[in-house]
């Protein structure tokens, strides 16, 4: 293919060679389609999601391919999920009829079904005037700030009505978040209206949803609860319901999924790597992901050539926004950069594109949901050196730490290229 070549500095036609680096996780492998091999590492157990919205438990370092409708078409599409560490503060989060869970008014029974790859507790009676039940969580470990508060629910067959949740502070006796949950007559879970906070439900396999509270403003050094029931607190029609897979976790977001039994559980940051052997030259570098996270103030790197945090190395990144598409190349003498702002939210596909014209300078493009292309530059221009810090790329990684994404592709080729022409490698 033949074509005239867009960004600045490319004025004569040239004939596009194949990709440095291609790999896309519809392959379901670490090998990429240009021969490089990947490494992937996470010193944890973790969980993922598979092809039928099921929770599917990992050993240590073992590859969390996740399945995902991203883009709302009904249809779930394979990604590899790269997250910072988290930790579940929800001890016994398949076992709501052991303690730390306490309450009155209720009856509650563990190991009653396995849907959706998880052991579901039944809460019944919580339409008993004074009823509840709650998991004691105590003070919270990571200080003060935003955490959520997530729970699989899943009809008691038959069973239809409301129920009330809250994440409770007890020393202010304060919700940080709260509302009610509806499940239909057909087992379809909403939230049937939020109090405080901000509540979300997210759609799995075997008819199970995930439930999750966004408590902004806690405080640290106060003891909190997770009520999954409480009638004094908002009221409920639901008789019984059932529950499982329940997290609390530091963060803006509910991550992937954390089992825990009698202590708090941890999950460790993922790395991805992969050898990258082409030296600094005109290039076109490309990630599509979708956006698993909203604070993106540890500003993570999708895509980075060379070593972390060492110049000169080229990379995609958040550049502290969420939904922003940056490029930036940095040398020994300067940074230029771009930035194009496509307002992906959580969620959302964000396809990031960065092009390092010969003369150093740098464009970005970025696009939403498979919409429009917005496009950015060129910057100021900087000297291409002749060597990477590294000869390697990573994912996800950068400066400021992790963030949460699920990686669908990333492509490096020479020159520049358009969106739609990195997108068909």
């Amino acid at each position: 293919m033949t074509v005239l070549l867009p960004s600045r500095g490319f004025t004569t036609p040239k004939r596009l060679g194949r990709a440095f680096f291609n790999w896309d996780a519809r392959d379901l492998s670490l090998i990429a389609r240009s021969g490089q091999q990947l490494t992937y590492t996470r010193a944890s157990v973790a969980t993922a999601i598979d092809a039928a919205g099921r929770i599917r438990r990992l050993a240590q370092s073992q590859v969390p391919w996740t399945w995902r409708d991203a883009d709302g078409d009904g249809a779930r599409e394979a990604y590899l999920a790269l997250e910072g560490a988290a930790a579940n503060l929800a001890k016994q989060s398949e076992a709501l009829a052991t303690g730390p869970w306490a309450g009155a008014g209720v009856t509650v029974t563990n190991s009653v079904a396995g849907y959706a790859g998880l052991t579901w507790s039944r809460i019944a009676g919580a339409t008993t005037i004074g009823s509840s039940w709650r998991n004691v969580i105590g003070a919270l470990s990571s200080g003060d700030g935003t955490y959520t508060a997530s729970a699989f629910i899943h009809q008691d067959p038959g069973v239809a009505g409301t129920f009330f949740v809250t994440f409770f502070d007890t020393a202010a006796s304060a919700h940080r978040a709260s509302g009610n949950v509806n499940i239909s007559a057909a087992g379809v879970v909403t939230i049937a209206s939020t109090l405080t906070g901000t509540l979300a439900v997210e759609p799995f396999g075997d008819g199970a949803y995930r439930v999750i509270l966004n408590a902004p403003a806690c405080v640290g050094a106060h003891n909190h609860d997770f009520y999954l029931s409480d009638f004094s607190g908002g009221g409920g029609s639901a008789t019984s319901y059932l529950v499982a897979g329940v997290q609390a976790e530091f963060g803006s977001v509910a991550t992937s999924y954390i089992p825990t039994t009698t202590t708090t559980v941890p999950r460790a940051a993922s790395a991805l790597s992969a050898p990258f052997l082409a030296l600094p030259q005109a290039m076109t570098a490309y990630a599509k992901l979708a956006q698993l996270g909203t604070d993106m103030t540890s500003d993570p790197y999708y895509l980075d050539i060379g070593n972390v945090g060492a110049n000169p190395h080229f990379y995609l990144f958040s550049g502290g926004t969420l939904g922003a598409a940056s490029a930036e190349y940095h040398n020994s003498t300067g940074f230029p950069s771009a930035q194009a702002n496509t307002g992906a939210g959580y969620g959302d596909v964000l396809e990031a594109l960065g092009t390092l014209n010969p003369d150093g300078s740098v464009v970005a493009a970025g696009r939403k949901n498979g919409g429009a292309t917005l496009t950015t530059g060129p910057s100021a221009a900087a000297p291409i050196e002749p060597t990477w810090n590294g000869a390697v790329i990573n994912f996800n990684r950068g400066d400021g730490g992790n963030g949460t994404i699920a990686l669908r592709a990333a492509k490096v080729a020479a020159w520049g290229r358009t969106m739609d022409q990195m997108a068909a490698l």
